[in-house]
């Protein structure tokens, strides 16, 4: 009938709107606390995932470190932003040329 078609089409769309959400507070959640870390919040918002969370969590806080660290730590924290960026888009052309 119409009606469950239209629940049908509402309950998709909730759940793509849901994703999106999900999604978005994930890389505000990555950016947010990489930039409390000392690292690049613009990297690690767009290389934001699960992992990132995890990554995150692993990697000290810029401030707590001697001096000569500092600047060697913040860039390999945002190189590793870098690439977990790059192999995320890999990953997602990937998966959307594949299932063409």
């Amino acid at each position: 009938t119409i009606l469950q078609r239209f629940l049908a089409i509402l309950g998709a769309l909730l759940m793509e709107v849901l994703s999106w959400v999900i999604m978005l507070a994930i890389a505000c959640g990555c950016s947010y606390w990489a930039n409390i870390k000392g690292y690049s919040r613009w990297i690690w918002f767009f290389a934001s995932s699960w992992i990132a969370l995890i990554v995150i969590a692993c990697m000290p806080k810029i401030d707590d470190l001697e001096e000569s660290k500092k600047e060697k730590q913040r860039s390999i924290g945002n190189i590793i932003g870098i690439v977990m960026l790059v192999a995320s888009l890999t990953w997602g052309f990937a998966v959307g040329y594949l299932n063409k």
